[in-house]
């Protein structure tokens, strides 16, 4: 069992471990190839993943690991984080003393909106509510789908692989008989 590193893992799988390995985490490859995450904090479950490609495999093995304490995606560093907005009063100064020129074309005001009671608002939340459920359902299945053609895609390519491997074994009995016999010289 050695130390993971990104070289024997999918470039997918980098980010995850280094964050891991900066939050404290033991991270080691098991004996079958698969990831061992020890965390910080030895009252949480210790998490077993493999490097799989897969998206929601991914996204399984980052939400046990969440369980155990990982954070992902990982906190910015303050270096690295983005410059604060300005403040109103900032923002306005600056206006002041550059104000913007005028837009090319006219803005139109919004028109006012129809006003709903608190029933009508509630079916419409609960409409959308459902619409984002199926959607999200859908999304599901898609990547679902998409996973198992890629499972059937490998297979059929271990297959043909296989197959051709045959074939090469099976075209070099088929010289040496015709060797055999006298027949050969192609």
């Amino acid at each position: 069992m050695g130390s993971t590193s990104h070289s024997s893992r999918g470039k997918d799988l980098g980010p995850v471990l280094d964050a891991l390995r900066e939050q404290g985490w033991r991270v080691e490859d098991t004996e079958r190839g698969h990831v061992r995450a020890v965390p910080p904090d030895k009252t949480k479950p210790i998490v077993h993943f493999g490097h799989s490609r897969f998206p929601r495999s991914m996204r399984n093995a980052i939400s046990e690991l969440r369980v155990s304490g990982f954070v992902w995606p990982p906190q910015q560093k303050e270096e690295e984080m983005q410059p604060v907005k300005k403040s109103f009063q900032e923002q306005l100064r600056t206006v002041k003393e550059d104000p913007p020129s005028p837009p090319a074309v006219q803005v139109v005001p919004p028109k006012k909106t129809e006003e709903l009671s608190v029933d009508q608002l509630l079916e419409r939340w609960k409409a959308a509510k459902t619409n984002f459920a199926k959607a999200l359902a859908d999304v599901g299945a898609a990547e679902d789908s998409v996973e198992e053609a890629q499972a059937l895609l490998a297979a059929e390519r271990n297959s043909l692989m296989s197959a051709e491997t045959r074939l090469i074994t099976l075209r070099k009995e088929l010289d040496e008989a015709l060797d055999q016999y006298g027949m050969g010289g192609r």
